[in-house]
């Protein structure tokens, strides 16, 4: 199977050579568990490249046979040369240059902006993760596509351990959390020699994965995440923010069980997708437009908390800084997508794409 990503970069290499609109091909993500693991690719565009070669020559790129075969259900992230390496502030992933046959460096070293990543990293990744695990547990006699599901269970892991680098944890989540990586490793070392325990094997992960959701859930309403809990919530906060897949965020101050279309947040971290939608660009009036209110709760409520919190806080203010040069990269990045019009590509924010008919 390792011979399959070999042909595959063996391909994209040459396409970097051929096609003169290509800066770089970025592999990030590992092969640890060959036949399992997707090939994750970062295409990096030159700016002024003709939008219409773009358009034509990346399907090419993308539908050939060796390199979807080797991306799975994947799709690769696109990127302008001019803020590609603000990927960076949005992930601390491991980035290899096909171009240049070399790692990419992290460019992100100030202890406390690495802080502030893993602190974004987790409210942006692990609540989405745990709404995918509740819905594949909703139809968990059901299960198809397991290589997708383990690929989604480990990016739960990811986003647990980055958990545990800023909370705390119960030895009772601490113990599950175990079990869990435990029976995922299982699961995705077992997945090509043993076809007819896939669906076994997925289910275990997934039931497991599930009751770790609830329980770190529960810790982060408990303990709060670091950088929030000098964060006063509003009194009555009563919310949703509707993602165009149907996914909701439900902030409430009381807990509730999440639903088969949503997932319960804690309210003073909506501190920061408000701070997504305030920035200026099209991506965050999309995510404005997001919200929706209950009973007499509007936008103007939440901007002017969120307005009194950047005023009297100063570890919010900091935060907010790197927060807006997250989204205003996603904001670079999106215009840079539309104006070329590909449907795919999106760091993070892919559902936002104009009909969009993938999730990047």
């Amino acid at each position: 199977m390792k011979n399959e990503y070999q042909l595959a970069r063996d391909i994209l290499r040459a396409s970097i050579k051929k096609y003169n609109f290509i800066s770089d091909i970025w592999e990030f993500g590992s092969y640890k568990n060959p036949g399992l693991s997707d090939m994750d690719l970062m295409i990096v565009i030159k700016d002024k490249a003709n939008k219409l070669t773009i358009k034509k020559n990346l399907e090419k790129i993308i539908n050939d046979n060796n390199i979807s075969k080797a991306m799975a259900h994947a799709n690769p992230i696109i990127l302008p040369l001019s803020n590609c390496k603000d990927v960076f502030l949005w992930d601390d992933i491991s980035v290899f240059s096909l171009r240049n046959n070399s790692k990419v460096s992290d460019p992100l070293k100030d202890k406390v902006k690495l802080n502030y990543r893993n602190n974004a990293m987790v409210v942006d990744f692990i609540f989405e993760r745990i709404y995918r695990i509740n819905k594949y547990k909703k139809n968990i006699k059901n299960l198809k596509d397991f290589r997708k599901i383990l690929g989604v269970c480990k990016s739960l892991r990811y986003s647990f351990l980055r958990l545990k680098r800023l909370i705390e944890l119960e030895k009772k989540t601490l113990s599950i959390f175990k079990k869990f990586s435990s029976v995922l490793d299982k699961a995705r070392s077992s997945y090509v020699k043993k076809k007819s325990l896939r669906k076994k094997n997925t289910q275990k992960v997934v039931k497991i994965a599930f009751e770790a959701g609830k329980l770190v859930e529960k810790e982060i309403r408990n303990k709060n995440l670091p950088i929030f809990r000098s964060i006063k919530e509003k009194k009555i906060l009563n919310c949703d923010f509707v993602f165009p897949d149907n996914m909701v965020y439900s902030f409430n101050k009381e807990f509730k069980k999440n639903s088969i279309n949503s997932i319960n947040i804690p309210p003073s971290l909506l501190f920061q997708i408000l701070s997504y939608s305030l920035a200026k660009g099209s991506l965050s009036k999309l995510l404005k437009s997001s919200f929706k209110f209950k009973r007499n709760f509007n936008f103007n409520d939440i901007r002017l908390w969120h307005n009194v919190l950047l005023k009297k806080n100063i570890h919010i203010n900091n935060y907010h800084n790197f927060i807006l040069a997250r989204i205003n990269a996603a904001n670079k990045w999106f215009d840079f997508l539309v104006e070329r019009k590909l449907e795919y590509g999106l760091f993070k924010f892919g559902w936002y794409l104009p009909n969009n008919k993938f999730i990047s």
